[in-house]
């Protein structure tokens, strides 16, 4: 069995890129993953976008607090995963990214 992969997005008035970037993780090859989406009190449309895709893909959760709460979910994803990955909501992963992810968290940029 495939290890699981923690992804985390952490997300702020992002209702113009997080569509691509949440299709992005649902392009990857690689399936055994989760994609924890922290939402930091957005005043747009981010959080109507994520529970649309949350509805459709169990694998995508949105987490709803303020204040860099991905900190303390991407701290407690390492308990759960032996694999993260950081990926900015504004960022578009290749397909192959995830499995080619390390037990080193590495950060989109």
């Amino acid at each position: 069995m495939q290890e699981l992969v923690s992804i985390i997005m952490p997300s702020y008035n992002a209702e113009r890129f997080i569509e691509e970037s949440i299709n992005s993780v649902l392009s990857q090859t690689y399936q055994n993953w989760e994609l924890l989406i922290t939402d930091d009190v957005s005043k747009d449309n981010t959080v109507a976008i994520v529970k649309q895709y949350a509805i459709n893909e169990p694998r995508i959760r949105l987490v709803e607090k303020s204040n860099g709460a991905y900190w303390a979910l991407f701290i407690k994803s390492t308990k759960t995963s032996n694999y993260n990955e950081i990926v900015k909501n504004d960022c578009l992963i290749l397909e192959k990214s995830v499995s080619g992810c390390s037990s080193i968290t590495e950060l989109c940029n």
